[in-house]
């Protein structure tokens, strides 16, 4: 099936950006290597498009309005970033990444009514913008690509370290246990949700502790003892049981 394939691809790329996110800057020959790989994906897509055959008309709106954009976004993304940080002047500084936004802006008053129908979760045009044939069947790829280059501006635009930016923000204290800290952490290095596994106990605490005030010591102590006990995530199954009440909440308001 074509959206398996997708997926695949879309795996692959994952892996191969796994050392850092998309937004964050990185150099222009890692950028290239990203954009060489994304050329590379996109072709063959094309090739798996060209040869299949879609099952019906909601298929193919699926596909191109959900699926499609979830590779092709970053396709058009390191287009871009690669694009302008290979021309910028030297010297430039800010001033060079204040015009990319101001680009930016003006690329997307071109696209008000896409990113009101986007925005809007509209479906009325569904049948005409995303089609194989459709001009418009990228729409989508094109914003989300749009989202992640100003987020990318932000940041170029913003160097202060994370520290002083989250200092920006209200200040978010961990206010559970020491044991209920640990098992979070552990359950995100040992779910492979954080680098596919591949960060230790003490960087994630590193990592949480730039987001949140946590006043907790004695990580590996106590993760013995978290290991050591009879439930080990007592924690996780008290997280279950609290979004389990607010599900049954929900669904008696509905009433």
């Amino acid at each position: 099936m074509l959206v398996n394939e997708l997926y695949n691809l879309i795996h692959t790329f994952d892996v191969f950006c796994s050392v850092s996110t998309h937004t964050t800057p990185i150099s222009t020959f890692n950028m290239k290597k990203r954009r060489d790989c994304l050329i590379e994906l996109t072709s063959k897509l094309k090739d798996l498009e060209n040869n299949y055959h879609f099952n019906d008309e909601n298929e193919e709106i699926l596909y191109y309005k959900i699926e499609r954009p979830k590779l092709l976004q970053y396709a058009i993304y390191y287009e871009r970033i690669l694009n302008a940080e290979t021309k910028k002047l030297i010297c430039a500084g800010n001033s060079h990444y204040k015009q990319l936004k101001k680009q930016l802006r003006q690329d997307s008053i071109s696209f008000l009514d896409e990113l009101e129908y986007y925005r809007l979760e509209k479906s009325d045009n569904d049948h005409v913008w995303f089609k194989k044939n459709s001009d418009k069947k990228d729409t989508f790829a094109i914003i989300k690509a749009y989202e992640m280059l100003e987020k990318y501006l932000d940041t170029k635009l913003d160097s202060r370290p994370i520290e002083e930016k989250i200092a920006d923000t209200k200040v978010l204290i961990w206010t559970g246990t020491l044991a209920d800290y640990v098992e979070e952490l552990e359950s995100l290095k040992e779910t492979k949700s954080i680098n596919n596994g591949l960060v230790t106990l003490t960087e994630l605490d590193e990592a949480f502790r730039k987001i949140f005030v946590v006043k907790i010591t004695n990580l590996g102590g106590t993760l013995n003892e978290v290991m050591d006990r009879q439930e080990p995530a007592k924690f996780s199954l008290k997280k279950v049981k609290a979004i389990q009440a607010k599900q049954k909440r929900l669904f008696e308001n509905r009433k």
